[in-house]
């Protein structure tokens, strides 16, 4: 139980650059590896003119805020194509993937006053 609210519509966020960045590379013809990292962190300050319970504790309407959300992904990607033809590729595959995100220990924070006495955590 706790209360929704919008990092962007809610609060300030802070403007932030962000990147990906998709690599393969081609052992021969049929076999393919690849990676995939995706980095993404949302930082977010102010106040809710409600109270927020977060975790089973309340912060009281005004207070001050920093939240950050952090939803980071690297995947580690291989192919073989079993069917090689002028007009068409046929293959298969798997992959080994990694989300970081807000619903794990250390990915989001919300923090009461700009000297964080009151850090609490998504777990």
């Amino acid at each position: 139980e706790g209360t929704l609210f919008s990092l962007s519509e809610e609060l300030e966020i802070d403007p932030s650059v962000f990147y990906r960045v998709r690599a393969f590379y081609d052992f021969n013809p049929r076999h393919h590896l690849g990676i995939l990292i995706a980095p993404l962190s949302l930082s977010s300050k102010g106040q809710l003119d409600r109270n927020l319970v977060f975790q089973g504790k309340t912060f009281s309407a005004n207070t001050p805020l920093d939240a950050t959300y952090r939803f980071n992904s690297y995947r580690l990607v291989y192919r073989y194509d079993f069917l090689l033809k002028e007009k068409i590729e046929l293959g298969g595959g798997d992959q080994c993937s990694r989300r970081w995100h807000g619903s794990e220990k250390d990915q989001c924070r919300i923090r009461a006053d700009h000297s964080f006495p009151n850090a609490v955590e998504f777990l």
